[in-house]
């Protein structure tokens, strides 16, 4: 998750307000947390962000009050997450591949929708939106082979990043507040999926 979070969620936190300290909700399987998750509140608390860690089983909706951004890490539970996070105003990035359907971020078919793929190191960027942080072409984002999630978002998606080798998987892809989810409702908030 790491990998990710520092190309694609300091960007994200760049967009919105490069001055400003952000108050982040951090969304997490297990308090104490994981290795993992331990190093993206470091990062962000480096960067000047307070986080508020809270385990799935005990966030409600109301968790994300007075934050910035929530961030779905890929240590939760899809189901004791379920559809609090639906609807609430506040950007989000999520790491956890079980709930891009549940959200309306892609479909909900796994191996079709949504997926993972091993033993992978690299990102072909595409565009030039925000998103790609300025990279261009096949980007190394980890020195050890890590499973990479991807997802078929809808057409009014952002895509930043896909699978190196296969661009019919984009690993990296965000909605702005307002566009059309994949699931025919409308982004409540700037989303942002990768891992």
């Amino acid at each position: 998750m790491l990998k990710t979070l520092t190309v694609t969620g300091a960007l994200w936190l760049a967009s919105v307000s490069a001055a400003a300290a952000a108050e982040v909700l951090l969304v997490v399987g297990t308090i104490p947390v994981s290795t993992e998750d331990a190093r993206v509140v470091n990062l962000l608390q480096q960067r000047g962000h307070t986080v508020q860690v809270v385990d799935d089983d005990v966030s409600v909706t109301a968790s994300a009050d007075g934050k910035q951004l929530v961030i779905l890490s890929a240590s939760v539970s899809a189901g004791s997450v379920g559809n609090k996070f639906n609807q609430v105003a506040v950007p989000m990035i999520v790491y956890k591949l079980g709930l891009y359907g549940s959200l309306g971020l892609t479909g909900n078919v796994e191996s079709t929708d949504y997926g993972s793929v091993p033993s992978q190191t690299k990102l072909r960027m595409k565009g030039t939106h925000a998103l790609t942080g300025g990279l261009v072409g096949t980007v190394t984002v980890s020195t050890a082979g890590s499973s990479f999630s991807w997802g078929k978002p809808g057409a009014a998606a952002v895509v930043a990043a896909t699978i190196n080798g296969d661009a019919s998987r984009p690993a990296i892809f965000g909605y702005e507040r307002g566009a059309l989810l994949a699931n025919s409702t409308t982004a409540p908030v700037r989303f942002l999926l990768a891992r």
